[in-house]
């Protein structure tokens, strides 16, 4: 019940967001004097605001361009959903204080032409993130950090990793975007590859059509290449699936598993929370994964989600790799995932465990980013060998 009443507000609400915006164009359509049916644009309007939720439905009856068509329009609906209200929040209380003030009229604008002029103002400004925010969303950084950790790893005195989250495969990154992350992850000459969780987005369709196995597999580094599933792995209800495609790439996914890497570390792959819920398979305890492990040794944990950073401090977990929030991904989204994770994006020191997460490297929903950047993760180690 609690489940039906969430989605019901939601609905609503969005409903009455979509119907607040279509209000205000409408009004700033008929500023200009424009003739124009009311039928035909609330008919247009509606179908715009619900692309999104229609390709998520529709997206299996519909021809892939078709699909990924709709899927990415919608996608930048809530984009503009999103900034829309903001910026028209802005000049509401900027009429507000006007009303005492009266300072507009310096700057030629009165209560005659304030509805096309605010129109503009909110055009360009939309117009402005939404530009931004693609270039943002498509060009990658790398983000390099040094550290060091005072446990021996035998044969190993420094270790060059890379780690990438949230590619999300699906209407918006295909293989041209996965070879270039490729590139970019060779050119940081890493010697160990970690993959952690929400590879794909919505299916497996572009991941298979497209081979992408055959680019993953082009990823160098002679200590491997290991992933995790992430919630969106698990959603897409493909997993098994992605983990048969990896296997051909060279990649081993850990799902609740440990491997010992050159017998100098550990790598450790937790199962994601998601898969409680989607898979109904409980995810082993930490206790239970690192039974009969060398402690003396590090330890290195992918966790998709960075749920209880204090689980992985307490139990002598090193460094945990970790993604999933994307920073918000839409400013001031990322108010909102400062709240809930302890650490919602960047570094963190917790007694022994040096804890990363990543903003991710694709998008989810609005294929744009605005206040975090799309990027691959470079940690280089320097273990305390004699």
């Amino acid at each position: 019940m609690k489940i039906i009443l969430a989605i019901i507000f939601i609905v609503l609400l969005f409903a009455l967001l979509n119907y607040y915006i279509g209000r205000r164009t409408l009004t700033f359509v008929k500023s200009y004097n424009f003739e124009i049916n009311t039928i035909v644009f609330w008919s247009v309007f509606g179908l715009l605001s619900m692309s999104y939720i229609i390709a998520k439905f529709a997206e299996r009856l519909l021809p892939d361009f078709i699909g990924n068509a709709i899927n990415i329009i919608g996608g930048y609906w809530l984009a503009v959903m999103l900034y829309f209200i903001i910026t028209i929040l802005v000049i509401d209380i900027f009429r507000m204080i006007n009303k005492r003030a009266n300072f507009a009229k310096y700057i030629g604008i009165n209560s005659k032409n304030s509805d096309s002029v605010s129109g503009i103002i909110v055009f360009i400004i939309l117009a402005m993130i939404l530009a931004f925010g693609t270039y943002n969303g498509r060009h990658s950084v790398v983000r390099n950090y040094d550290i060091s950790i005072s446990k021996e790893a035998k044969n190993i005195s420094k270790l060059n990793i890379v780690m990438v989250s949230d590619i999300h495969i699906g209407s918006v990154i295909h293989n041209g975007r996965v070879a270039s992350m490729v590139d970019k992850i060779n050119s940081c000459k890493p010697d160990i590859v970690l993959l952690a969780g929400d590879i794909i987005d919505g299916n497996m369709d572009s991941f298979i059509n497209e081979s992408m196995w055959k680019t993953f597999s082009k990823i160098k580094a002679p200590l491997g290449v290991y992933a995790v599933p992430g919630n969106h792995d698990y959603i897409s209800g493909n997993t098994s699936d992605l983990i048969n495609e990896f296997k051909k790439a060279g990649i081993k996914t850990l799902v609740d598993e440990k491997v010992k890497v050159a017998d100098s570390f550990y790598i450790i792959g937790r199962n994601d929370l998601s898969s409680e819920s989607n898979s109904h398979k409980k995810r082993r305890s930490m206790e239970e994964l690192l039974k009969g492990v060398d402690k003396n040794l590090p330890l290195i944990i992918m966790d998709h989600q960075p749920y209880h950073l204090e689980e992985a401090e307490s139990n002598g977990i090193d460094i945990q790799f970790s993604g999933h929030t994307h920073r918000g991904q839409l400013f001031p989204n990322d108010l909102i995932t400062k709240k809930i994770y302890e650490l919602d994006w960047g570094y963190l020191k917790k007694s022994q465990l040096y804890a990363f997460v990543s903003s991710g490297f694709g998008t989810w929903g609005p294929p744009i980013r605005i206040g975090s950047r799309s990027e691959i993760v470079n940690i280089k180690v320097s273990f305390n060998n004699k």
